[in-house]
């Protein structure tokens, strides 16, 4: 039973009842828009997903998905099958829900837009879609089983993709997704931060004091992995590719928004988001065509430019109020003076005891477990 499977997988059912709790009035707390679990293919690779081998079972898994409210459908791209991964992509648009896929770089964003493709999160799949021999790779990889980073050949064939890469394929790619409707989603620093370590501040793993438990442990764990292990020449190069993915796309059409990947590797969910901004400006984009990806550009997304996005009379007051000027430099986005939700203000004095708050719930919670 699918239903009871999400029910069982825990963080879908908690953030569903956040945003009813939210909705009603019951919490304090942003929007919240949901995919619920991953659709994966036969053996998902995350915890929670919903694991469909066929297209009976990919429709019971999209109809439950709407059943319960979600926003959009997240799907893996890799080790499912092509024709059944569009097919989900296809089946979603019908139902009128937003897809949004995680590519690995055997899985064509290409291909994917031509299936509506809503948006490609971490913009993968497009750097290395941008060789010339990409297609044959691809195909090559799938004919010998190698479908997850896991297979012990995968680096191999990801070393023949990227030492084709065009960076004019790269561009005609972006021009394609932007024509087809495909939005991308940045989560940039995580990868960025991955080739340069020491780029890691002090405070986001201060930060960690304002997590829970669980997800705290996650995270220090991956940090601490990624800190023994360090970069690859694979990574570093992918890195590079990514670098000028990222210069091309104000030059482009396409639809652009700030995502983090919080809670993997050093990523620290709440000054994510700030980082990653300033991750993008120091490597090339200006403020304000990042500030617009992370505002106006997500309420359009969402179907929400009339009500959000921007401040202007008879939208809903929701504004970050700073003390500078995030144009001016974008690391000023953190001067926070204070926040408006809703029509309810939040002083910095309030958003300082809510997070003093935390830090001593989740203090308790680890000295409870200790015991």
């Amino acid at each position: 039973d699918i239903a009871a499977h999400v029910v069982d997988s825990g963080i879908t059912a908690s953030v569903l009842k956040w945003r009813s709790d939210i909705d009603s009035g019951d919490l304090l707390g942003p929007s919240i828009f949901i995919t619920g679990p991953k659709i994966e293919g036969a053996e998902p690779h995350y915890g929670g997903s919903i694991s469909v081998t066929n297209r009976a079972e990919a429709d019971d898994a999209l109809h439950t998905l709407q059943e319960l409210g979600i926003d959009g459908v997240k799907l893996l791209g890799g080790p499912m099958d092509p024709e059944l991964f569009n097919y989900v992509l296809d089946r979603s648009k019908i139902l009128g829900l937003r897809t949004y896929a995680h590519l690995l770089e055997n899985s064509p964003a290409v291909e994917a837009s031509e299936h509506s493709l809503s948006a490609l999160a971490h913009m993968r799949g497009v750097t290395a879609e941008s060789s010339p021999e990409s297609a044959a790779i691809v195909q090559e990889m799938r004919e010998r089983g190698v479908t997850t980073p896991s297979h012990s050949e995968y680096s191999r064939y990801l070393e023949r993709m990227y030492s084709g890469v065009e960076v004019s394929l790269m561009k005609e790619n972006v021009d394609t997704l932007a024509t087809r409707g495909t939005w991308l989603i940045s989560t940039y620093n995580r990868r960025r931060v991955r080739t340069h370590v020491e780029l890691v501040p002090d405070q986001v793993l201060r930060d960690l004091e304002y997590v829970g438990p669980n997800i705290r442990a996650g995270i220090r764990n991956r940090h601490e992995r990624v800190m023994q292990r360090g970069p690859s020449d694979l990574l570093r190069t992918s890195h590079e590719y990514n670098v000028k993915l990222l210069q091309l796309l104000p030059d482009s059409e396409v639809g652009f928004l700030v995502g983090t990947d919080a809670g993997t590797g050093n990523i620290v969910p709440g000054r994510s988001f700030h980082l990653e901004m300033a991750a993008m400006v120091d490597d090339g984009l200006s403020p304000a065509y990042v500030l617009r990806a992370a505002t106006i550009n997500a309420a359009r997304f969402m179907g929400k430019e009339d009500s959000e996005g921007s401040v202007a009379v008879g939208k809903k007051a929701d504004l970050l109020l700073l003390d500078a000027n995030p144009l001016e430099d974008i690391a000023n986005t953190q001067r926070i003076v204070g926040v408006m939700r809703n029509g309810q203000w939040l002083s910095r004095a309030d958003l300082d005891e809510l997070l003093e708050g935390l830090r001593i719930k989740y203090l308790e919670a680890r000295s409870e477990k200790l015991r």
